[in-house]
């Protein structure tokens, strides 16, 4: 785990930022990246970066956002003191759901950028473990499962051309259906109103300058919503 404290001198909320499969804490280091832990501490958050067993810095075996994955993520998330965001991208959004799950602390939000719960369609990642989908290996590695109860606002960002998947979307009409079915309201999908399962999504441009606007305008409402509760 690695901090980029806010430039501030007040409390700021947390956010916790999980990598995509096959990469680590440095994806969100990186100047192209397509958010900057660094830009975002400027902007009044205390960026929390992970790095999952088996990556970067981390000790241990790839775990592919199974149970010691998502322990890990609850782990931090009781550490921190004060108000809680996610923010993940990919294949990462299981590890997320699952750690929030877990976490004995209530998170505020997820933001999550192209998501994808699915096992058929994980493993059409470059990166991917080597594991047929209908194994038992997936059980705790799909998405969906805490979709049906989300444990908090789950705010899902989708171009009309996936970053991950430019052919298919079905993971988004996929991961909607689901939401659909869910207790309560606690989902958003792009600009539609919370709550919302729309018959015509409005996906976001494609590209990663538009993916960046709307996820910075995104974050900068919730952080000023959290800000005031500190």
């Amino acid at each position: 785990m690695e901090t980029v404290r806010s430039v501030f001198d007040h409390p700021v909320p947390h956010l916790l930022m999980i990598p995509d499969f096959g990469k680590s804490r440095s994806q969100f280091l990186e100047k192209t990246a397509c958010l900057n832990a660094d830009e975002l501490a400027v902007q009044g958050w205390n960026v929390v970066l992970f790095d999952p067993a088996g990556r970067g810095d981390s000790w241990g075996n790839e775990d592919w956002g199974g149970e010691e994955h998502q322990t890990e993520v609850a782990q931090i998330i009781d550490s921190l003191s004060g108000p809680v965001g996610i923010y993940t991208e990919g294949a990462g959004l299981n590890t997320a759901l699952g750690g929030a799950q877990r976490s004995k602390k209530a998170v505020d939000f997820i933001i999550d950028y192209e998501g994808i719960a699915d096992p058929d369609l994980i493993l059409r990642l470059p990166i991917r473990p080597d594991i047929s989908a209908d194994s038992p290996f997936w059980n705790d590695r799909n998405g969906h499962q805490h979709l049906k109860d989300p444990p908090c606002l789950y705010h899902r960002f989708q171009s009309e051309i996936d970053h991950n998947l430019p052919d298919d979307l079905r993971h988004a009409r996929r991961i909607m259906r689901t939401l659909s079915q869910s207790k309560g309201t606690l989902f958003r999908l792009n600009h539609h109103r919370i709550g919302e399962i729309p018959d015509r999504p409005r996906w976001i441009a494609a590209g990663p300058i538009s993916a960046r606007r709307n996820l910075l305008e995104a974050l900068d409402i919730y952080r000023k919503d959290l800000s005031s509760k500190l």
